[in-house]
């Protein structure tokens, strides 16, 4: 196993740290987390550790906005700027590495605002797949992206999640994508005061989404 480390240059020059680690270039596996949701917590750990089994290489991009008083201070307008910017950078990056891999980009909550910010940029002949975990379904423009995207995707999200909503998952679901809608799971896709109903429900994500996986 070998890993590499790779600074990407962002919106107003904030560079975005990444991790890849090679495990046999079947595929390209690209983790963008949730704001506070990290790369090494257990929903995107195990999915990352998922792909391994399966030969993906995994870059990790670990931006840090709460620590950018510029961009938490911004406007939600000046936001959606900063993201698109960083959504370009982050995928001709990508490109870069998987000109010749299958790839597939697995976002977290603002991972899946970036993911948004991507959509434009993907050809209906594209063949990059998409997972959106926990995205901001409700009041979000990003569900428009999501509906204008050509691309395979897996949705998962829980009905306690303050931005689940029913109607927009049956809209994803009848232009031919897959969801997994976990009942009383919140926006981390746990269950608050069940260990074990949580751990059960990060197993039944893993199955579901390898099962998406496999032609």
């Amino acid at each position: 196993m070998k890993t590499q480390s790779f600074d990407i240059v962002g919106s107003s020059g904030h560079l975005i740290p990444t991790l890849l680690t090679r495990h046999g270039g079947a595929g390209l596996a690209v983790f963008l987390p949730g704001l506070r949701y990290g790369n090494d917590r257990p929903m995107l750990h195990f999915t990352q550790k998922l792909f391994a089994e399966r030969g993906y290489d995994v870059l990790t991009v670990n931006y840090s906005y709460p620590g950018i008083a510029e961009f938490m201070d911004a406007t939600e307008a000046d936001q959606s700027t900063w993201l698109d910017a960083d959504a370009r950078a982050i995928l001709s990056f990508v490109r870069g590495l998987a000109s010749s891999q299958s790839l597939v980009v697995v976002g977290k909550s603002i991972g899946t605002a970036l993911m948004a910010h991507m959509v434009p940029q993907l050809t209906q002949q594209d063949t990059t797949r998409l997972v959106w975990l926990t995205p901001l379904l409700r009041g979000s423009s990003e569900f428009v992206r999501m509906q204008e995207c050509h691309q395979a995707s897996f949705l998962a999200i829980g009905t306690a999640d303050p931005g689940y909503d029913a109607d927009m998952v049956a809209r994803f679901r009848a232009q031919g994508h897959t969801a997994q809608v976990f009942e009383a799971l919140d926006h981390g896709l746990e269950k608050p005061g069940s260990v074990s109903a949580s751990i059960a429900a990060l197993a039944a994500l893993l199955i579901a989404l390898e099962q998406w996986l496999t032609p």
